[in-house]
């Protein structure tokens, strides 16, 4: 084709192509973002072409096996999901194996924020190791856009001139989109901070989650810490901050029923991942196969039901709830946010009657072919 391709364009016949050297030689562009992998060019192109090419560059190019290597790439998520790593040989710069290729299977966590918590974001930043998808509700720039370091990806959702409300799904819609499909995706507000080691045990536990991909979500127990208290770290300082009186189960003392499915009580001493029963009014933090999650609804702004909508959305396609052991989130204490005041009350009622007619336009909603099979209408 004439027509460059980004970077995870799917074709309906697609092999993925890694060529070295010219691909203007033939007819096409690929989209190399990262300067210092140009020579590179990562792409999607139809079968047949990728057939021809190997018959033609055999003849050409006796090493042509060693500088391209070519991975099918199936329409089945599970295929997708185990495609080998790319191997490291003298041809592929092993940066392709960078934090964001499409080849690997990660997690991404996908945080919102209004320009004033940029700060906190950083902060976040720095704590998550993996990959993070940061959805500004801002104009773009490019001063905010190179501020973070190389594991913050930065989308964009412009402000609306008849829209005062922080349209914080819209935010959540935005970072979901830009994680692919193949990958776990982990929704968190800015104000919640990780344990230090809950990517890198993501990571470990990946055979694990690959095998309750399509079947489940996993929650991923939350904490608040009092004014001042920094968010613990690790296992034995949460001990500490609870043992205080200074950190407890998030909502523990407002509204119990918003967690109290995770078992905290069970969970202190888990060293495996446990199952547990949904309820409605259930809202955990989870993640998920991004393939199998549903959209944020974008009628539900500011605060009221606007992450348990999501919650409830996943609840009803059927899957099984899983509690992750040894790491957490912490909520840390701070000032109201800039979007919030008595419009959140005016709001209440509105949300309110929304949220009962979605849930009546979800009922027959059915999920992703090959996403919790087992579909569960009883959770309303």
């Amino acid at each position: 084709t004439d027509t460059p391709l980004e970077d995870g364009t799917v074709h309906p016949k697609a092999g993925v192509c890694i060529l070295n050297a010219y691909p203007e030689k033939y007819g096409f562009q690929c989209d190399a973002k990262n300067p210092s992998i140009q020579r590179l060019c990562l792409c999607r192109m139809p079968e047949e072409y990728v057939e021809h090419r190997l018959e033609e560059d055999k003849a050409d190019r006796p090493s042509v096996e060693k500088i391209v290597g070519y991975i099918d790439v199936q329409h089945d998520i599970e295929d997708a999901m185990s495609a080998p790593k790319l191997e490291s040989n003298d041809h592929v710069d092993t940066q392709l194996q960078e934090i964001w290729s499409n080849h690997v299977v990660n997690v991404a966590l996908g945080v919102h924020i209004s320009p004033d918590k940029v700060p906190a974001a950083k902060e976040l930043a720095n704590r998550w190791r993996g990959p993070l998808i940061l959805a500004v509700y801002s104009e773009p720039t490019h001063t905010l856009k190179t501020s973070f370091p190389e594991n913050v990806k930065v989308v964009f959702v412009q402000p609306k001139k008849d829209d005062a409300m922080y349209p914080v799904n819209d935010l959540r819609q935005a970072a979901l989109e830009a994680c692919p499909d193949h990958w776990f995706f982990l929704a968190l507000d800015v104000d919640f901070m990780p344990s230090a080691g809950l990517y890198d045990s993501m990571k470990r536990r990946l055979p694990w989650l690959k095998s309750v991909a399509t079947t489940g979500v996993i929650v991923i127990p939350a904490f608040e810490a009092d004014e001042g208290q920094p968010a613990p770290s690790n296992m034995e300082e949460l001990q500490q901050c609870r043992d205080s009186k200074k950190c407890r189960g998030v909502l523990e003392e407002k509204y119990e029923w918003a967690h109290r499915r995770t078992d905290l009580a069970k969970w202190k001493d888990a060293t495996e991942p446990y199952e547990i029963e949904y309820e409605w009014t259930f809202e955990p933090y989870i993640a998920g196969l991004r393939h199998c999650l549903p959209s944020y609804h974008k009628d539900f702004k500011y605060y009221g039901n606007d992450k348990i909508q999501w919650v409830y959305h996943t609840a009803v396609w059927g899957p099984r709830f899983f509690v992750f052991p040894e790491e957490f989130v912490t909520h840390k204490h701070h000032t109201p946010n800039n979007w919030s005041g008595p419009e959140r009350d005016q709001y209440k009622e509105h949300i309110r009657v929304r949220f009962n007619t979605f849930k009546e336009e979800i009922k027959s909603d059915q999920p992703p072919k090959g996403c919790f099979k087992q579909i569960q209408n009883q959770v309303w």
